[in-house]
């Protein structure tokens, strides 16, 4: 049977534009269908909160070396370097900490030696368990004490990071990234903004927007999409939704998936991550902050403008895991609640000088239900199997689906670009 369409992708996020884009650049036709009326994913820029771009999504390009410098150079893009200008404060204890005495702090340490403690727990045989057990019973044996403040700013530490408080991170899943080659220079922001590199990507694609998926009907001969009241025949289908989306079920397989990779879907984690941005009538703090970390539930602030010359006075808080449930419970008044968190650490009332606020809550939005994902104790292996295709029609990327570099754009982008690989391979 042939089909009128070689390669329906789901998803226009970096996953899904990126498995497109290599398809239709290799003569193979190539139709992606979006629920929203954007592309992006949950890379998405505002251009109207602040004089300058802020990113209400995926905020920076994480390496030197990664793949998306190719796009950034193809399209004539540029980026910030934010390591010149670094200066990491923490507040830990009620008390506000510089830069150098943060960095030689206990809980940073703890924090940066994580990786050699977790890879000596598991060569020691002492099987998988959650960062936070294996934190805690080394520190014990190695008589390192750390104070309640401490601890909450390590495991906010780890949760901004990953997306998962660390009595929900497995060792074993949390060591499987190597992100090898990546460069030391970390965190560049994008001049342009990620949604304006991505629309340029997404340039001469057929995107279809608004087309939310509902039921994909698949066998050996091909696959049957049920979109917005229409259906769309293809040779595969690519799918790049979101864990968070997959674990919800709210769009069918028929037939159902494989058990393993049911498995697989589900005993990932679809973390939480939000962010709260708030904008001033006048910058209120040391003029060289970058980031703040933090024992109250805000976890980590950083200046969104931080390197551009048009800098306008606004502050953004990152947060995941359990504290994107702590200020989901104040509704509305999310924003101002870490304006508390903010002015109990600067020491000052702010609340007159706020202008404007965002509260951007990933694991709410009904076509992400994920900030992004993790893996749980017991979970090492479960990126490979959900990144498996099945025959020759059902294929999947996104950040989850990679188990070098998840939870990264460039990491989505690898595993579109893979996804095409395995489908060329078999249509050449």
């Amino acid at each position: 049977m042939t089909h009128p369409i070689d390669t329906l992708v789901i998803g226009a996020g970096a996953a899904g534009l990126a498995a497109a884009r290599h398809l239709h650049d290799a003569g193979v036709s190539a139709v992606v269908v979006e629920a929203r009326d954007r592309i992006g994913g949950r890379a998405h820029t505002s251009y109207d909160f602040a004089s300058h771009p802020v990113e209400l999504g995926a905020e920076f390009i994480h390496g030197e070396n990664v793949c998306t410098w190719a796009l950034m150079e193809r399209f004539g893009m540029h980026a910030l370097d934010q390591v010149p200008l670094l200066n990491v404060r923490g507040y830990v204890d009620g008390k506000l900490y510089g830069h150098d005495e943060f960095l030689r702090s206990p809980m940073i340490r703890a924090a940066f030696s994580m990786k050699s403690v977790a890879t000596d727990w598991l060569a020691a045989g002492r099987g998988d368990a959650s960062l936070l057990e294996v934190a805690r019973v080394t520190n014990s044996e190695r008589g390192v004490s750390l104070t309640a403040g401490e601890w909450a700013t390590w495991s906010h530490f780890f949760a901004q990071y990953h997306a998962a408080d660390p009595d929900q991170l497995g060792a074993a899943g949390w060591l499987e990234p190597s992100f090898e080659n990546d460069g030391v220079r970390l965190n560049f922001r994008i001049t342009e903004g990620y949604s304006a590199l991505l629309a340029a990507f997404a340039d001469g694609l057929d995107v279809r927007l608004s087309t939310p998926v509902q039921r994909i009907e698949w066998d050996a001969a091909g696959v049957r999409i049920h979109a917005a009241g229409e259906t769309l025949d293809a040779e595969r289908v690519i799918v790049t939704l979101p864990l968070g989306v997959l674990q919800e079920g709210g769009i069918v397989f028929d037939p159902p998936l494989p058990d393993d990779k049911q498995h697989a879907i589900e005993g990932l984690g679809a973390g939480a991550i939000a962010k709260i941005i708030l904008r001033f009538d006048e910058q209120l703090w040391p003029d060289d902050l970058t980031f703040l970390f933090t024992e109250r539930e805000s976890q980590v602030w950083w200046r969104p403008g931080r390197c551009r010359d048009d800098e306008a006075p606004v502050l953004m808080a990152f947060f995941g895991g359990s504290s994107v449930a702590h200020f989901r419970a104040f509704g509305e008044d999310a924003p101002l609640a870490a304006l508390d968190d903010l002015e109990t650490m600067l020491g000052r009332k702010l609340g007159s000088h706020l202008v404007s606020s965002r509260f951007v809550d990933w694991q709410a939005d009904p076509y992400t239900r994920t900030g992004y994902s993790s893996v749980p104790p017991g979970g090492a292996g479960l990126r490979d199997a959900l990144a498996a295709p099945i025959g020759s029609v059902l294929y999947f990327a996104g950040e989850a689906t990679n188990r070098n570099r998840p939870a990264t754009v460039h990491g989505a982008l690898e595993s579109g670009y893979r996804a095409a690989h395995e489908v060329m391979s078999l249509v050449r």
